[in-house]
């Protein structure tokens, strides 16, 4: 029997991002090492799940992240710097404390589904949405930085992708506004978004709307058959055939293979010992 090949959001933009990446992950499927954005994203999506479902209060929230903040320690997962680790703490401890669970008719959290984009059977699991009468909105929730306005592009592409899966899910009703939750953040009174611990009010969720037209559909469906293609083009029998593409930042703080990359590794031994990379 044939297994049916599923991409992920993240699977296509892990090929974008570094060709070398994609080739250890999903092609020899060596074992990957968390880090702390990668770790403690995890435990605020699954913090906001059970606040979003009344299991647990802020309070409790506050503790399970201070927690799990104290064990990155043990686990030697480190920020980029001791600043970036107070920053992150003190705006995800006022979203904990200004959180308010997001009231309609319905809602499912961490939903999986599957939906074809393009020729190409994408998979995933949704944050959140919600039912409200005939209307659909979509949640994402975001612990990293806000995006620039080009890397929205790029990223709205995933909220895309769940509005299509459930506009497939649910002919009868309409999708009407997709989030970006971004944790750390507050709104101004000018709507602009400010990082939690900068500002005297921080109750307002830091959401970054995205619009589910017809304009963003093409631009997600162009996304997934062009990434697909290019992956398809390689020979997964051939390692050369996928080039590492070395970011320092990326490398250091946020890829899952550092470990097992001499190109990366070299990069940034070459860096530490230059104070450059070569």
């Amino acid at each position: 029997m044939i297994e049916r090949e599923l991409f992920s959001y993240s699977k296509l933009t892990t090929f974008k991002t570094c060709p070398y990446a994609y080739y250890l992950t999903y092609i020899k499927d060596a074992e990957r090492k968390d880090n702390v954005y990668s770790f403690m994203g995890s435990t605020i999506h699954g913090l906001l799940e059970e606040l979003q479902q009344e299991n647990i209060t802020k309070e409790d929230a506050q503790k399970k992240f201070l927690d799990a903040l104290d064990s990155t320690e043990i686990l030697d997962y480190k920020f980029p710097t001791p600043n970036s680790k107070k920053n992150f703490k003190e705006c995800n401890l006022l979203y904990f404390s200004n959180y308010n669970k997001i009231d309609a008719d319905e809602f499912k959290i961490e939903e999986y589904f599957e939906v074809k984009v393009s020729h190409v059977m994408m998979r995933g699991y949704i944050d959140l949405y919600t039912i409200n009468g005939k209307y659909i909105d979509i949640y994402d929730y975001k612990s990293s930085s806000k995006f620039s306005k080009k890397e929205l592009e790029e990223k709205k592409i995933q909220l895309i992708i769940y509005g299509l899966a459930l506009q497939e899910k649910y002919p009868e009703l309409e999708v009407r506004n997709l989030y970006f939750d971004m944790c750390k953040y507050t709104k101004n009174e000018r709507g602009t978004l400010k990082e939690r611990n900068t500002v005297e009010n921080q109750d307002k969720k830091g959401l970054v709307k995205v619009k589910f037209n017809e304009e963003n559909i093409q631009k997600a469906k162009d996304f997934v058959k062009e990434i697909y293609e290019s992956i398809k083009e390689k020979d997964p029998r051939i390692e050369k055939d996928w080039k590492p593409n070395v970011n320092i930042f990326f490398c250091e703080n946020l890829c899952s293979n550092l470990d097992i990359c001499p190109t990366a590794r070299e990069k940034i031994g070459a860096k530490k010992h230059y104070g450059r990379t070569r």
